[in-house]
């Protein structure tokens, strides 16, 4: 970190998901010392977005490093259906109440194309009417159950989702404001 701190980096450590933790460590200990490393090494709270999937971590950032904190971002690993708000537990006004503003949903999440037009899902737009920060984390996977990768569904990105080229599609309701740097 000393080495790339000058350059003006900014870090986006994730805290994986541990189900057997060394022996005398617990969870807390890990959280605090991901914090402690960017502490000890100056790097100042605005240039680190710590990452989870687990929204314990981000409540326990926000109590004992709040300054750390005020970038978090939860890495949205629900499995739910992005045009159905039924299934969007908790909801975003929820998320934006518990002090959230980062957003990390897989790009799935945030693009549907709908008759050769890429478009907006709702849980995109929703977030974006909540004023969450959207930071997609995926740009590239085979889906739940064997679907076709995202490349497959909607075709490549160049520099945002405004770009976006899809054989045949073209890009209609954007919502990059709400997507990319936290």
């Amino acid at each position: 970190m000393p080495v790339l701190r000058p350059l003006g980096v900014a870090y986006f450590p994730e805290l994986k998901a541990t189900p057997k933790l060394p022996q005398g460590i617990t969870r807390d200990e890990l959280r605090r010392a991901l914090v402690d490393a960017y502490q000890r090494a100056g790097v100042p709270p605005a240039r680190v977005f710590l990452q989870s999937f687990d929204p314990e971590d981000l409540r326990f950032w926000r109590t004992h490093a709040p300054a750390y904190a005020r970038n978090a971002i939860w890495l949205d690993g629900r499995r739910l259906d992005s045009a159905d708000p039924a299934t969007w537990n908790p909801t975003m006004p929820v998320l934006v109440a518990g002090g959230l503003r980062p957003l990390g949903p897989p790009i799935r999440y945030l693009l549907a194309n709908r008759n050769g037009q890429l478009r907006p899902t709702a849980y995109a737009r929703a977030a974006c009417r909540a004023g969450l920060r959207l930071v997609p984390w995926i740009l590239e996977r085979t889906g739940w159950g064997g679907r076709r990768s995202f490349t497959e569904r909607f075709g490549t990105f160049a520099s945002s989702p405004s770009s976006a080229t899809t054989p045949g599609a073209t890009p209609a309701g954007d919502v990059s404001p709400c997507i990319g740097r936290p």
